[in-house]
Formats: structure tokens, C-alpha cells, sequence
């Protein structure tokens, strides 16, 4: 740990020496626009995936398919109750009130935890969009990029 802190150190100084805060701001709002990028093609690939195997081993059977957007949603209000101790957040409005209420903090869990279940509940075919998921992440990244 004592090794990390001595490279952020050293970097933090070079960083300070050659390249102002404004350039430094728009290197990590690069960054951060990057990765919440790949973030969205991570989750649209990923629900894809889901769908493409679930439609693979369920061909021809109407009933298979009536099941699996409730078979989706117990799944991801599994993981919620699991990983998650019962809290997942509402999207977009939860991300402006931490914006506005906590200082733009926002917990490094929701880098990952609304990609996966987003992905779950729409591979599975239920009826919700991945913009919202997508919005969150790349929030996220950004506020725990800051900290």
C-alpha cells in the first residue's frame, strides 16, 4: 500500500510540474468518456449474449419464452438482495440528487452493480431500457475518478 501511495505521490508531483489543472481535467474527462463508452458496449454486448444463449436453448417453445422476463427479474432482485443488501438505487434521478445533495459522491458499487442487472433483466426480455444503466455507470466513473 505503502508503494502505491509513494508512485501517486511521485506522479501527483510530476503532474503538478507539467501539466496544468485545466489540460489534467480534460485528459481525465477523455478518460472518463472512454471507459463509460466501453461500459455501454460492455452492457449492450452483454445482454446480447444473454439473449442470444436463452433464445438457443429455448427454441420453439412459447411457453420457455413467456417465463424468462419473470425468470430475469427474480434473478436480478436476487443479486439485489445479495451483493447489494436490498439497495440499488432509481437511476437518473437518484444521480442527480447525489449531485445535488451529496456532493457529487457517488459509490464505487455502482460502477458494475446496474450493468449487471440491467443485463440480466434485459437478456432475459424484460421491458427496460439501458440508457438509465448506462447514465449511472458513467457517473459513477467520473465521481470516483475525482476522489
Amino acid at each position: 500500500m505503502q508503494k502505491i501511495r509513494n508512485v501517486l505521490f511521485t506522479f501527483s508531483q510530476w503532474r503538478l510540474r507539467h501539466i496544468s489543472n485545466r489540460n489534467f481535467l480534460l485528459i481525465l474527462s477523455i478518460f472518463v468518456g472512454i471507459l463509460a463508452g466501453l461500459a455501454s458496449a460492455v452492457l449492450k454486448m452483454s445482454a446480447a449474449k444473454i439473449e442470444d444463449f436463452l433464445s438457443y436453448i429455448g427454441k420453439n417453445e412459447s411457453a420457455y419464452l413467456f417465463f424468462l422476463p419473470l425468470i430475469g427479474v427474480l434473478l436480478t432482485v436476487l443479486y439485489v438482495q445479495i451483493f447489494r443488501k436490498g439497495k440499488i438505487g432509481v437511476g437518473i434521478s437518484g444521480i442527480v440528487y447525489t449531485i445535488l445533495k451529496k456532493h457529487s459522491k457517488i459509490e464505487k458499487d455502482k460502477m458494475y452493480s446496474h450493468m449487471i442487472t440491467s443485463a440480466l433483466t434485459v437478456g432475459f426480455g424484460g421491458s427496460v431500457g439501458l440508457e438509465a444503466p448506462i447514465v449511472v455507470t458513467g457517473a459513477a466513473l467520473g465521481s470516483n475518478t475525482a476522489n
